[in-house]
């Protein structure tokens, strides 16, 4: 899958491993190299992004929320929880890896 900003330029990649449980794969910079690995867990209800680095860029959570959560958000909202220092192009990038994989799950 390659992931284009509003310009249609290239800003980063990604490559799924087969897997029939969870998704895994790595996100690809613009030049081609590895920058974010992927591996969730077999029911993808819960997990995090992380670089190489080991900077945490995201978490995704959907099922069973707060009950104070519920005047917000309908049941099993998915929620992406993004690290206060991620700039907009990763943003980008996870949205785009987040629709590409999990737009088969129904909320």
């Amino acid at each position: 899958m390659t992931i284009m900003d509003d310009r249609g330029g290239i800003i980063g990649s990604y490559q799924e491993n087969p897997s029939f449980v969870k998704i895994n794969g790595m996100i690809y910079k613009e030049d081609g190299t590895e920058w974010m690995p992927i591996e969730t867990p077999g029911s993808v209800n819960s997990f995090e992004i992380v670089t190489k680095d080991g900077e945490k860029i995201v978490s995704y959570q959907e099922g069973w929320m707060p009950l104070e959560w519920g005047t917000r958000f309908k049941t099993n909202t998915p929620i992406l929880s993004f690290s206060s220092n991620v700039a907009e192009i990763p943003k980008i990038i996870v949205f785009g890896f987040c629709a590409a994989t999990l737009n088969h799950r129904s909320n």
